[in-house]
């Protein structure tokens, strides 16, 4: 599968999606090169990628697990873009053990 359709006019390819964050009741899609607003909760959003490595880190951060470069901080992670992103306390434990798992394959 090379393109999620969020909906009728919108196709994302997710493994190049480096994180999404809500904007009310749309979601702003982050790309290396570009940003983009779409009239998609991040809801919708997050279960259309389920087949994909993303992880809710926060009520408004979806984030691809493959474009986190350093998780050193305990509540932040930075994307490969150098966003640093805040990790909600209660995302903490489940977080760090897909991470710890992904680190193993």
């Amino acid at each position: 599968m090379d393109s999620v359709h969020l909906n009728v006019k919108t196709a994302v390819k997710p493994n190049e999606v480096l994180f999404c964050e809500v904007e009310i009741n749309y979601t702003r899609i982050y790309y290396r090169n570009r940003v983009e607003l779409i009239s998609v909760p991040l809801k919708r959003v997050e279960e259309q990628f389920h087949d994909f490595p993303f992880f809710r880190i926060h009520k408004s951060y979806l984030v691809n697990i493959n474009y986190i470069v350093d998780t050193n901080s305990k509540y932040y992670v930075q994307m490969v873009n150098n966003f640093y992103l805040s990790i909600s306390r209660r995302k903490i434990g489940k977080f760090n053990k897909i991470l710890k798992r992904d680190k193993k394959k």
